[in-house]
């Protein structure tokens, strides 16, 4: 099973009615942190409502966050590797959520661009959340790039730090990175905690950032995943990127599941440190 994951980089498992202890004990196969798991200190923590006795499963609904291509947690040092949702109650219309490769997109870049791209580092802000203006982040409609005032989010934050609880204020990754098992190469993004390429302007960031992205996810390139109850999916966080559809497209809020991002120590790998 976990070859097949890292193959495929996604595993559907339709209509299984599967108990809390089933979940868990399929998840925790993988390689994990599981010193993190044992001790209830899930990088997914800032998820307040669990299943009671099963801690790694965040219980969500209805989603409200922008919609926004992603991949979970990249402002921590060591990004999950695996991400699951176990979908409990389906609305008649909308909670899709939607996947695209960004391994796919990486290995399809002409040599001399995606020489460029494994030179850039990504500067990561999560403290800019807590900064933001008055009307939170936003996000384009494309779902790839932040659109409120980030620069002035920034100098806030770093005028008055703040505590973001589930990890470090601000980290740098690779934006190109490699699997250490397979080789294969992929991006590592999120616009919401995004600020730029170091050694680049937020403006400049935007162009480079752009093009790849808005390549990545274009309509040709996206599995949509329409939900049927009992729908146990897990995928490979860093390989994939993924995003919700707009929360205005629901029926109604009849939407519950089981969320994990499975605690990770496999650290990440640049792509430029393998020689590629």
């Amino acid at each position: 099973m976990q070859d097949a994951l890292w193959h495929y980089d996604l595993l559907l498992f339709r209509g299984r009615p599967l108990a809390p202890k089933d979940e868990v004990d399929f998840l925790t196969m993988f390689p994990h942190d599981e010193e993190a798991v044992a001790a209830g200190r899930h990088c997914n923590g800032i998820m307040a409502n669990r299943v009671p006795g099963f801690p790694l499963l965040a219980v969500r609904g209805k989603s409200t966050v922008p919609v926004q291509w992603h991949q979970d947690k990249v402002d921590l040092p060591c990004p999950p590797e695996l991400d699951a949702m176990y979908m409990l109650r389906v609305p008649p219309r909308g909670g899709e959520t939607l996947f695209a490769s960004a391994s796919a997109a990486v290995e399809a870049l002409a040599p001399e661009r995606l020489a460029f791209l494994e030179s850039l580092d990504c500067e990561h802000r999560s403290d800019s959340l807590f900064t933001a203006d008055e009307g939170g982040h936003r996000i384009d409609p494309a779902g790839v790039w932040r659109t409120d005032d980030m620069e002035s989010a920034v100098r806030r934050a770093n005028d008055s730090p703040v505590d973001t609880k589930f990890g470090p204020p601000s980290i740098v990754h690779p934006l190109i990175i490699r699997d250490p098992r397979t080789g294969r190469r992929s991006m590592l993004y999120f616009p919401a905690f995004f600020y730029r390429f170091v050694g680049y302007s937020r403006e400049e960031s935007r162009a480079i950032a752009e093009e790849l992205l808005l390549g990545a996810t274009r309509p040709e390139n996206v599995f949509t995943m329409r939900w049927q109850p009992h729908d146990f999916l897990v995928w490979n966080n860093r390989m994939l990127l993924h995003s919700n559809t707009d929360h205005s497209m629901f029926d109604y809020p009849d939407r519950e599941m089981h969320l994990v991002f499975l605690d990770c120590k496999v650290p990440v790998v640049p792509a430029r440190a393998a020689g590629a």
